[in-house]
């Protein structure tokens, strides 16, 4: 953790990890700067979600997951446990079915079935993976073959899918969403809720972002075609990943100086040899 002064060229350093350093604060001059710390989950304002879910964004994010996994199904296997808290212990809800959303609760069925189905043959049995979706199909942002062809393979593998449903509220216990078709909200109680619905800024690069001009985008830094981040005189900080955006010229605001140059003739016309040519 830390932050970046473009003006001052210096990095100041405040925590790794989460744990702080010996020394609070230093600063690191630099000749070039990259700036490559991913982004952040967003929780779209949804009640609950930093508290009670899981992300999919760090390797301590999967650590925990798979923590939270086994520690599902081991207390799942108590002596005297009621029926309603064994399913609610085995059911497992991913929110969001994008592509991360999708892998992620293909992945889980496969290890249930798979490795933990030999630990635990009769929990396996009763697990069950959920994704939830606010649109009406998963992979919603793909060809819609592509979406069709994940659904199916998800009904062969009995994996749920909850389309046209709107999360409203994570509880220890449960999550609610609302049901657009039912108009209605539904509560689902869980395990393990993941969340994968979306991704958003992190504090360094918001902070970084307000100190320098034309850097207006919400969720990540602008650069040019080379990653050099926009509003940097000397072009020495560069920007990869999910943190960058690369701000490209649209067509549309260069269609005047393209149609005059291949309009050889002056005539206001684009002629097939024109083009050619």
């Amino acid at each position: 953790g830390g932050s970046a002064d473009s003006a001052h060229k210096t990095e100041v350093a405040k925590e790794r990890d989460g744990v702080p350093l010996n020394q609070k604060e230093f600063d690191l001059s630099y000749d070039f700067l990259v700036v490559a710390v991913g982004s952040a989950p967003s929780t779209m304002g949804v009640k609950g979600v930093e508290q009670y879910t899981r992300s999919l964004k760090e390797v301590g994010d999967a650590k925990a997951i798979r923590e939270k996994i086994f520690d599902c199904f081991e207390a799942s296997t108590y002596p005297g446990i009621e029926p309603e808290e064994k399913q609610r212990l085995l059911s497992f809800y991913c929110c969001g079915a994008g592509p991360t959303g999708v892998e992620f609760a293909a992945e889980l069925h496969d290890f249930i079935n798979s490795d933990l189905k030999e630990i635990f043959p009769e929990e396996s049995e009763i697990a069950k993976v959920t994704v939830i979706q606010s649109p009406g199909h998963i992979l919603n942002t793909f060809d819609e073959k592509l979406s069709q062809y994940a659904e199916e393979q998800f009904r062969k593998e009995h994996i749920g899918i909850i389309a046209n449903a709107r999360v409203v509220e994570v509880k220890e216990k449960e999550l609610v969403y609302f049901d657009k078709g039912a108009n209605k909200e539904v509560s689902l109680p869980y395990g393990l809720c993941v969340w994968s619905a979306g991704v958003g800024v992190r504090p360094i690069v918001a902070d970084l972002a307000s100190n320098i001009t034309h850097q207006d985008h919400q969720k990540a830094l602008k650069t040019d075609q080379f990653l050099r981040v926009k509003g940097v005189p000397k072009g020495n900080m560069f920007a990869a990943g999910d943190c960058a955006t690369i701000d490209l010229p649209r067509l549309k605001d260069h269609m005047r100086d393209l149609f005059a140059e291949y309009d050889v003739n002056n005539d206001g016309v684009l002629e097939i040899e024109e083009l050619e040519d």
